[in-house]
């Protein structure tokens, strides 16, 4: 069965069915990203393709990648819900399509995140789908635990590594503690970036910095930063949709917007925290554990104010007394004791 026929039967089976064929079979058939899907069309079941047409669609549908997943989502429950009323069924077929240019416009990566976010919030695995456009979707085999796995370079004054990348696509990384006998001091900045495929990160504890985006678009659960890290840079789970806890280093001062978002559910404050720059928890919808360490006494919060053409320099100030800050906006969530202990250390905005 080729692409076109696999569509065509699935429009035919869908719930919506007495308004999916108002719409041209041409304009279903060649929707954005089809000359992507044909090389494995022939490999669609059925259960997938049901999901797969419709992220098709929305996907030929910026905003945030997760955001557009939601609305997504969303109107496609509405959809099968107004299955007895055409009219209204195949408006919100329109809006579906409306999405299409936004989808379009987002980087390759980030339609990779919106699709697995679709996946997920529609209950389906696409570990087993092949590549789309040069992104590989399958599911990561091996190990990444020795120096020939990595790319990396030494710190300026030579005595440390720092690790820039990995090599192949492994589902687990060991990152050693040492590169022949120089210890490894640093993760670069984006250096695990949109490995999906990787689920597992052990970090060393001769670690003493996380740069930013470092582990942005990976499909790790759990992450544990040890505390020997003593910074951590801007958004470094960025667009994790898996991941649903982060054991900080208690011994980080300051602290930035962290990433990850909407799947999170326990993070703790580190316990030598002084300083929050901008949104920390922003989109934490899923947020219940927030673990704040008795050695927290006072915090600092910072608004974010400007940044320079390339988002490689950020320029923050610390909030006015009469200014409602956002730092724990989206922890709508957090327990009452919880939220009460960090207006008792100086926070005055919402949840």
């Amino acid at each position: 069965m080729n692409i076109k026929e696999t569509i065509n039967n699935v429009f035919a089976k869908m719930p919506f069915k007495g308004y999916a064929e108002k719409i041209p079979a041409e304009k279903r058939a060649t929707v954005p990203m089809l000359d992507k899907l044909i090389p494995w069309a022939n490999q669609i079941v059925c259960g997938i393709a049901v999901v797969l047409v419709i992220i098709i669609i929305a996907a030929s549908s910026g905003g945030s990648p997760k955001a557009l997943a939601k609305q997504t989502y969303k109107l496609t429950q509405q959809a099968y819900s107004a299955a007895s009323n055409p009219s209204k069924a195949a408006a919100l077929f329109k809006q579906l399509e409306k999405l299409q240019a936004k989808v379009e416009k987002l980087s390759d990566d980030k339609q990779l995140v919106y699709m697995m976010e679709v996946a997920r919030l529609m209950g389906s695995d696409f570990g087993d789908l092949p590549d789309i456009g040069g992104i590989d979707l399958s599911f990561a085999s091996g190990t990444a635990n020795k120096q020939a796995d990595f790319t990396f370079q030494l710190t300026d004054d030579g005595k440390g590594v720092i690790i820039t990348g990995v090599s192949g696509n492994p589902r687990t990384v060991n990152i050693p503690s040492k590169f022949e006998g120089i210890p490894v001091v640093e993760i670069d900045y984006l250096a695990f970036a949109d490995h999906i495929g990787i689920t597992s990160i052990t970090i060393p504890n001769t670690v003493t910095k996380i740069g930013r985006y470092a582990f942005s678009g990976t499909g790790i659960t759990k992450i544990v930063i040890p505390d020997s890290v003593t910074e951590i840079g801007l958004s470094p789970f960025d667009e994790c949709i898996l991941l649903t806890e982060i054991k900080l280093s208690d011994n980080i001062s300051r602290l930035y917007l962290l990433g990850g978002g909407e799947s999170i559910k326990k993070v703790n404050l580190p316990k030598k925290l002084k300083e929050i720059y901008g949104p920390l928890f922003w989109n934490y919808d899923e947020l219940t554990d927030l673990i704040i360490p008795d050695t927290i006494t006072n915090l600092t919060f910072y608004k974010f104010v400007k940044a320079n053409d390339d988002y490689t320099q950020f320029e923050y100030t610390p909030y006015n007394k009469d200014e409602i800050q956002t730092t724990f906006r989206g922890g709508q969530k957090l327990p009452i004791k919880t939220r009460q202990r960090l207006k008792q250390l100086g926070y005055n905005g919402e949840f």
